[in-house]
């Protein structure tokens, strides 16, 4: 048998047998075998019976699994099932189920008082029941206030007292004839206090499950144990199993033992048809005894837990340790809880709330495992492993019969949990512990790219920009700074790369990753890269070479460059339009000059005008080529679905006017051209709609005739001139943003 040992902190450290085992066995073994087992075979008959303890005990079975895995895993911390949540969906998670499981533990306590009571009034009929419960209550918080240590020293007596109780009834079930043939699947006339009104399975099931919660027992001592990892696996399994068998047992038997109208009626026909009836009325106030006491020891110490992680309120003072390092504080709370709760005074009416509850905590226990042994993380190595079928089963058994218990208290249950979340989340509590939220959703990202790569190739509807902006000097940092909130959208990817070249000082970092930072405030995704290059003005081709992965869906698809002022550098930038049309990928090339987004352009000298403009809105020109003579809308814009998305962005970010502008021979083909206008803004769903300006005259001489914008957006061709484009931006006189698709656009998807 393993003893206690006591660590320089005081806190005491028990083994599986003392601080697991029988904590958990004697939990089981309490009120509802003694109390409900044969009510329970009696409503649910024979098969009825044994199927609503298989299946309890079969969720319970999950669970224990789940819990004896994870915690072969990791040092249980304090706090029981709490801190395990926590180390997987972080404190407030942990917080939403600890917060009633906390209650849930500390209302057993009642339902065991209870069974208690009726257990002593079948001896002494006539002593008050009331008086009966706070005695009980007072004897017991007398014990815990000693210490822990005299608490589990009571547990070997109540252990040999419950040990002749089931020698009693096992005497009786292999000396006493089996008369009657019980029915295989029962009436469920219901509960005799009531008047048999009837019930259903499901409420049946409801009152029986509260036997099967003892597994927290053990748990709930996780920051007390010598060897958690071992205790909690080997105990709890084995308490599990061997109560499995007693109940299984115990129902046979009293099926066939007593006519159902007794066991329905009678609360104490396992005492009247044991061998010896006070060894078991002995058992019955020993075993509830016992539970109350293992979970008036337990529920203070998950209340000091979430005191500790600050997650209650009056948290410094929930979460004090006396000198023998016992929760003293918790535990007055947890006393005051039981004391307003035993005026209830119905045990029935309480088991199923504490059902649910326990169903909540035995879900997100599996949900815990689920998630770790999904995400199969380098640091989860549990030295028991379970197959992840095992924890999803659980998950969806508590689940399951949370709703056909109660379907409105589970939904009561969820939004009340969902609120005390948020209410946590917005707290900004410290992380004590550490948690795998992060890399879960960095697992479901890395799934969701296979997923991705091995599906078929995006079609031209999903399309959506991610963009890359490479970045040389502080000029193209302020370009990319006032250019990325126009171009992109909240959660967008955006990937600023630092050109490293020779002749750069690389003291960009710091900007960069205060750009980074102002980007991610308004809801981008930006990310930064650093490459290397040997010439600046070659650094956005190689970080297109280098960042760009084929078939990978966050690749980049769109890249922001300035245009090439100087002549020598057209033909590195006519080189990163090849290679960006090659990898399907768009470009843009910013202008230096920036545009006047927030003010509307001057219509001209006219003072009148000016003032008129005043109260305009920006404009942005949309230039768009000629399709004479037939003016026809195909499946897409030529060269120009890039061009006219990003027109629409920049209309939307900047509550602008848009104009589409095209340019034709003569006056003949003013009026089809205006049609084809007219039908690519209504095609391409055009906020507006936008006005249309035909130029009557070729490209070269229409733009002396363009309208006043505060920027041009002209789409490039497959050949680019850009001693014409700079001639273009002259002749203009306004910002100009050229835009070369990459192919895979459509405007009109």
């Amino acid at each position: 048998m393993a003893h206690d040992t006591e660590t320089a902190d005081g806190a005491r450290r028990y083994g599986t047998i003392e601080g697991v085992f029988i904590p958990t066995l004697l939990t089981i073994l309490g009120v509802i075998l003694f109390l409900r087992t044969g009510w329970v075979v009696g409503n649910a008959g024979l098969a009825g019976s044994i199927g609503i303890i298989l299946l309890a005990f079969l969720i319970t079975g999950f669970t224990a699994l789940s819990l004896a895995s994870i915690s072969t895993n990791v040092t249980p911390e304090a706090g029981g099932a709490y801190a395990l949540i926590a180390r997987s969906f972080g404190v407030e998670a942990g917080g939403a189920v600890g917060v009633p499981l906390y209650l849930s533990q500390s209302l057993v306590i009642v339902l065991y008082v209870f069974g208690f009571r009726d257990g002593w009034l079948a001896i002494f009929p006539g002593h008050p029941p009331l008086a009966i419960d706070v005695a009980m209550v007072a004897v017991l918080v007398a014990i815990v206030m000693i210490s822990t240590k005299a608490a589990f020293r009571t547990q070997f007596v109540i252990l040999g007292i419950v040990a002749v109780a089931l020698g009693s009834m096992a005497i009786a079930a292999f000396t006493e004839p089996w008369t009657h043939t019980p029915p295989t699947f029962g009436e469920f006339p219901g509960a005799p206090e009531d008047g048999f009104p009837g019930t259903d399975v499901w409420v049946v099931f409801a009152v029986f499950f509260p036997a099967t919660t003892g597994i927290m027992a053990g748990l709930n001592m996780s920051g007390e144990l010598r060897d958690a990892r071992r205790s909690i696996l080997r105990g709890t399994l084995a308490a599990v199993a061997v109560s499995l068998v007693i109940y299984v047992a115990v129902a046979v038997w009293l099926a066939f033992a007593a006519p159902t109208s007794e066991l329905i009626s009678n609360y104490f026909a396992i005492v009247d048809l044991s061998a010896w009836a006070p060894a078991v009325l002995a058992g019955l106030l020993a075993a509830t005894f016992s539970s109350a006491l293992a979970s008036l020891v337990g529920a203070p110490r998950i209340l000091q837990a979430l005191a500790a992680h600050r997650v209650t309120p009056a948290a410094s003072w929930l979460a004090t340790r006396d000198g023998r390092g016992e929760p003293r504080h918790a535990l007055l709370v947890t006393i005051a809880i039981v004391g307003a709760a035993v005026l209830l005074r119905d045990l029935n009416a309480i088991a199923p709330v504490i059902t649910l509850i326990f169903l909540i905590t035995y879900g997100a226990i599996n949900l815990a495992v689920l998630a770790e042994t999904v995400v199969d993380l380098p640091s989860y190595r549990p030295t028991f492993r379970v197959h992840w079928i095992v924890p999803l089963l659980g998950a969806l058994g508590c689940v399951g019969t949370m709703f056909v218990i109660n379907a409105w208290f589970t939904l009561v249950a969820a939004v009340a949990g969902g609120a005390v979340l948020l209410w946590l989340a917005r707290r900004d509590l410290e992380r004590p512990v550490t948690d795998i939220r992060g890399a879960m959703l960095v697992a479901l990202a890395h799934w969701a790219t296979r997923t991705a790569r091995r599906a078929p190739p995006s079609d031209e509807r999903t399309w959506s920009p991610h963009l890359l902006v490479p970045v040389c000097d502080r000029e193209e940092l302020e370009r990319a700074r006032r250019w990325l909130p126009r171009l992109t959208l909240p959660g967008e990817p955006v990937r600023l790369v630092a050109i490293d070249a020779d002749e750069i000082d690389g003291s960009l970092d710091e900007d960069i990753v205060a750009l980074r930072d102002r980007l991610e405030e308004d809801g981008l995704d930006p990310g930064t890269t650093r490459v290397e290059a040997a010439q600046a003005e070659r650094g956005p081709a190689v970080a297109l070479l280098a960042t760009g992965d084929e078939g990978d869906p966050h690749a980049a698809n769109l890249l922001l460059a300035g245009f090439p002022e100087d002549p020598d550098h057209d033909a590195p930038t006519r080189l990163l339009l090849r290679q960006a049309f090659e990898m399907d990928v768009g470009v843009v090339l910013l202008p230096t000059r920036p545009p006047r987004l927030d003010e509307a352009e001057p219509a001209g000298d006219d003072p009148a005008a000016d003032e008129d403009a005043d109260d305009a809105a920006p404009v942005i020109a949309l230039w768009l080529r000629g399709q004479g003579p037939d003016w026809h809308v195909g499946d897409h814009l030529p060269h120009s679905d890039l061009a006219l998305l990003l027109a629409y962005r920049l209309v939307r970010s900047s509550e602008a006017e848009l104009t589409l502008v095209t340019a034709v021979d003569g006056m003949q083909d003013t009026e089809p051209a205006e049609g084809y206008l007219r039908e690519v803004a209504e095609i391409a769903r055009l906020p507006g709609p936008p006005h249309v300006s035909v130029i009557p005259h070729p490209f070269a001489r229409s733009l002396e005739h363009a309208p006043p914008a505060s920027l041009h957006v002209m789409a490039l061709s497959t050949q680019v001139d850009f001693h014409w484009l700079r001639e273009v931006r002259e002749r203009l006189d306004a910002p100009c943003l050229f835009v070369r698709d990459s192919g895979v656009e459509n405007a009109f998807a």
